[in-house]
């Protein structure tokens, strides 16, 4: 797959979405649309899943791929992490800014450490999530500069996946044309 890729001269990239094996209670952004919550999660799990994307992008290293793709967004259980919405977490991974950004830089930091410079880093992440108490314009707008250190790559999206929210996500013909263009006109 990959060399058929190259041949046209496109990078190879995978995504790789955070969704936990097991199912750590449901989140009330996301309600269940995805495995797990960032809310239950035990720490020792979440270093075992932090683990298991080096061992992912260790393998796709060797598969001779050029990129990967690290899903942040549409209230994912990593994207959980994020917002102050769904993130009611009570330890140093809840709360401020701060500690709602560390579990999604140690991922970041163990890939880069994997891949070096040998692999571009894309990420996605919800610009504005649109919900009330959730990530905001301005608060997408932080997330995407404590990213950028550490990605080459952001895709910066909007919505949840919930039934309120997910017109933002997969906006329709009924909408206005780019209806969220302006939240990556803002991170931008």
């Amino acid at each position: 797959m990959v060399e058929s890729i190259n041949f046209y001269g496109a990078k190879a990239s995978m995504e790789l979405t955070g969704v936990f094996l097991k199912n750590y209670g449901v989140s009330e952004g996301a309600r269940g649309m995805f495995g797990g919550s960032a809310i239950e999660i035990p720490v020792d799990e979440m270093m075992r899943y932090r683990d298991r994307y080096v061992e992912v992008v260790t393998m796709l290293k060797k598969l001779g791929f050029q990129g990967v793709f690290l899903h942040f967004g549409h209230s994912t259980p990593l994207a959980q992490f994020l917002s102050p919405f769904t993130n009611k977490r009570k330890d140093q991974y809840g709360g401020s800014f701060e500690n709602r950004m560390r579990y999604i830089l140690d991922i970041l930091t163990s890939v880069r450490q994997t891949v070096g410079e040998d692999m571009f880093i894309e990420a996605r992440i919800s610009g504005n999530e649109f919900q009330p108490g959730g990530i905001d314009l301005e608060e997408g707008v932080r997330i995407a500069e404590a990213l950028s250190p550490y990605v080459d790559i952001l895709q910066c999206s909007a919505g949840m996946h919930n039934p309120d929210w997910m017109g933002h996500t997969h906006a329709s013909g009924f909408r206005p044309r780019l209806p969220n263009s302006h939240v990556a006109d803002a991170v931008k």
